[in-house]
């Protein structure tokens, strides 16, 4: 592995008809050990619209090629060790139509699942150990550590649960909402999470640490 991810930020929302899931990734990285002019990342049955990176502060569309569920981006220049670089990903995850035996091992390998049941709507993710890439682009390395920054928007009716700390929610006039969780640990890519239901919740505090029952 050449590149480590230090930050994500990922922009989600959810067509539950489809069981689409649009996303918006802004991933920040560097090389490791090694000079390269690229990066290659992770990414399963995905509907790519568009790959940038940020160059002198503003966004270009790099060139890039994505065969066999790997993205391989060609960068601007030749970084070296330890010089950071943002790329953002502009894509569609299928997870629903990836096909077992071809894109996936196991009908228990799809990363994000929409379920309906008795008429209500729910999502979550399981991401143990290379599933994450079936939802949003990264390295499914177990060794690929970051932190990250998911923004979930949804219908106002549902709550979301990710990683780390509610940091801001804001409502839309359209009737939707942006909840935004920061996880300022690094953490193993496949740790990962998020969950979507009209959960309701119970808080509580042991000592001084919050918590919260859904």
């Amino acid at each position: 592995q050449e590149i480590d991810i230090l930050h994500t930020e990922l922009d989600v929302s959810f067509n539950w008809d489809s069981a689409f899931v649009y996303g918006e990734a802004k991933i920040t990285a560097q090389p490791y050990f090694y000079a390269t002019d690229s990066m290659v990342l992770d990414a399963k049955g995905f509907k790519i619209h568009q790959i940038y990176q940020e160059i002198n502060n503003s966004w270009q569309a790099v060139p890039y090629t994505y065969v066999d569920h790997k993205i391989t981006i060609r960068l601007n220049k030749v970084y070296q060790a330890k010089e950071p670089f943002i790329i953002k990903v502009n894509y569609i995850a299928v997870p629903r139509k990836l096909k077992v035996g071809r894109d996936i091992f196991s009908a228990d390998d799809r990363g994000l699942y929409f379920i309906n049941h008795k008429g209500k709507n729910q999502l979550w993710t399981q991401g143990e150990t290379e599933n994450n890439s079936c939802w949003f682009p990264t390295i499914e390395n177990p060794a690929e550590k970051m932190t990250h920054q998911f923004n979930i928007r949804v219908d106002d009716q549902y709550q979301t649960l990710s990683n780390g700390f509610l940091k801001e929610s804001i409502k839309h006039t359209d009737g939707t909402r942006t909840d935004k969780w920061l996880m300022q640990q690094p953490h193993a890519v496949y740790l990962s999470m998020l969950a979507v239901f009209e959960f309701e919740i119970t808080e509580d505090k042991c000592k001084d640490i919050p918590l919260r029952y859904y």
